[in-house]
């Protein structure tokens, strides 16, 4: 399942990319010089001097709310920085103040292939949990729905 609801978060936040351009594209829409591009293309179809536009494609990608910057937040910690962790499937270290390695009875092959000396003093691995799975399948599919939302509003604007 973490498979699918990854694969999920990046294909909604590649479509949503690529709606934004085709809005700016078809509409020949002036986008601002800052914020993200779904602030800079609800900016610009504000300023339009088609009525449909300014108000059918605002209120639309106004209706990408919490979850939708949710699952982008979690696409882009997984893309730019590191996999988020999912409670009961993935490992999260932590290190924290130890007297001293050689009471802590790990064996000096662990202790290097942690990147710590043998004789290391100061730290300790320690095992933590991410979100749980349930929570990322709500965002997910909470986000999908939001942005199928913006297809339906948008399409009848098409000619």
């Amino acid at each position: 399942m973490r498979f699918y609801l990854d694969d999920s978060a990046l294909r909604l936040c590649s479509s949503c990319e690529h709606l934004l351009q085709c809005i700016t594209s078809y509409w020949d829409l002036s986008l601002p010089k800052s914020g993200t591009l779904l602030k800079k293309v609800i900016t610009a179809a504000e300023k339009s001097n088609l009525a449909h536009v300014s108000r059918a494609v605002t209120d639309g990608l106004r209706g990408l709310s919490t979850d939708w910057e949710e699952c982008k937040k979690y696409r882009n910690d997984w893309v730019h920085n590191e996999r988020p962790g999912i409670e009961g499937l993935d490992w999260e270290y932590s290190f924290k103040a130890f007297q001293s390695w050689n009471e802590s009875g790990l064996p000096p092959d662990i202790l290097k292939f942690l990147g710590f000396p043998a004789k290391a003093s100061g730290k300790s691995a320690g095992v933590g949990t991410g979100r749980k799975i349930d929570d990322l399948h709500r965002v997910v599919r909470n986000a999908y729905c939001q942005l199928f939302g913006v297809y339906e509003r948008l399409a009848p604007l098409l000619n």
